[in-house]
């Protein structure tokens, strides 16, 4: 990895998870030693962790290009194969 990307947050892991809602702009954090349920969100109680990981995720956005833009999907029907191998996964019913 190239300096300061992943340097930043492995010391972190895998205590720590930290989650961005774009649809809300909420963020959640949790401490995974305690709490692997992920019931207590720690945002304000760990600000400093919570700067330090949401620094690290904005600065790993733009180095691999997230722009927060929405981006065009392409949609297509789905196969008959494609429904049975989800079948055989038990996604689908």
């Amino acid at each position: 990895a190239e300096e300061g990307q992943s340097d930043k947050v492995d010391n972190f892991l895998p205590r720590w998870q930290f989650l961005d809602e774009d649809s809300v702009s909420r963020y959640f954090l949790f401490d995974l030693s305690v709490d692997p349920l992920e019931n207590s969100n720690l945002v304000k109680k760990e600000p400093e962790v919570f700067e330090r990981l949401k620094a690290a995720l904005f600065e790993h956005a733009e180095y691999v290009g997230i722009t927060g833009e929405a981006q065009e999907v392409e949609v297509r029907e789905m196969t008959d194969e494609t429904l049975e191998q989800l079948e055989g996964l038990g996604y689908v019913q």
